[in-house]
């Protein structure tokens, strides 16, 4: 049991707890860091299908001067497009095709329980700056971008989709305002927040996935190529290696639930292990499921440490 893991701890043999740092208290993206995103793009597959036109490299091709590839001209066709020389060499007339760029669906999956508020600071904090970055650098580069919040007390409504860089005040003001509460079935309610989403594309799950055992039910249901999917596993420090020692009550911070432990070297030992197995069972499911698993922590910096380890990963790179 790793009850722990989503709990805050008090005083020994008490039961005051500690208040929490407001998740949005002085959020805001520096504008160095404006600076980095505007050269950089989310990774993609070129297999994604897209709505409409857009900046991104796809399969699809057009009568064009901007010569891709031939195909034989069919009755209809634009004569403009005909390429006269390769058709001098054949029986048959050809059309030059180019590249039709396409745009991507962004799907920014935000966890709203109650656990996301652990911590000092929050993991919300770190949470909401990483997917602020991330969902300026979609519509700064044309793709389409929805935010998917899951759980919250009340349930929040998804954002989107939009698209377009005159749309990201809109999205700051949506991100810095939600709130995080109550306990989520993490699995089930990203399903459910996907269910109605269409077209398929680009998914980016942010979460500490407090209570989630296993990850394969939901990434089988979003399978590739039809689906990227990237998982940031983000957990407070103190939640891999705990710091306390002696007798504690923790308290879960979504039920209200509290046991009395004995916290020494060896369970401090025996509870880092079981989150280092853990995280890799995470990770080989992700693997198995052609899914991006991604470990970090809340007390990271998004610039250079967050953004540095997805550019490193490839989820984000130069234009």
């Amino acid at each position: 049991m790793w009850f722990a893991r989503t709990s805050r701890e008090s005083s020994p043999r008490s039961r005051t707890e500690p208040s929490q740092e407001p998740a949005v208290a002085g959020l805001r993206l520096d504008s160095g860091v404006y600076r980095q995103l505007d050269r950089l793009q989310l990774t993609a597959s070129r297999f994604l299908r897209g709505r409409g036109v857009g900046s991104r490299a796809s399969f699809r091709r057009k009568p064009a001067i901007e010569f891709r590839e031939h195909r034989k001209y069919v009755p209809g066709d634009d004569l403009r497009f005909i390429d006269w020389k390769a058709s001098a060499r054949h029986e048959h007339y050809f059309l030059r095709q180019g590249e039709q760029p396409k745009e991507a669906s962004i799907y920014l999956v935000i966890d709203c329980s109650g656990s996301m508020r652990w911590g000092h600071p929050p993991k919300s904090r770190a949470q909401l700056l990483l997917a602020a970055a991330l969902g300026y650098v979609a519509l700064s580069q044309g793709d389409r971008l929805t935010v998917l919040p899951v759980g919250g007390d009340p349930w929040q409504n998804p954002w989107g989709p939009i698209s377009g860089k005159g749309q990201v005040p809109g999205l700051l003001h949506f991100l810095f305002g939600l709130e995080f509460a109550s306990q989520v079935p993490l699995e089930q309610a990203i399903l459910q927040a996907l269910q109605p989403v269409s077209p398929p594309g680009l998914v980016l799950i942010l979460s500490d996935l407090m209570g989630v055992s296993h990850l394969s039910d939901l990434l089988a249901r979003l399978p590739a190529p039809t689906w990227d999917v990237v998982v940031i596993h983000m957990l407070h420090p103190s939640e891999i290696v705990p710091t306390q020692h002696g007798n504690w009550e923790l308290v879960d911070i979504e039920t209200g639930s509290s046991a009395n432990y004995d916290i020494d070297s060896d369970a401090v030992a025996r509870y880092a292990a079981r989150i280092a197995a853990w995280k890799s069972a995470m990770e080989l499911e992700c693997v198995e499921h052609r899914a991006l698993y991604i470990s970090c922590t809340s007390d990271e910096r998004l610039e250079p440490d967050l953004l540095g380890h997805l550019r490193a990963l490839d989820i984000l790179r130069p234009t």
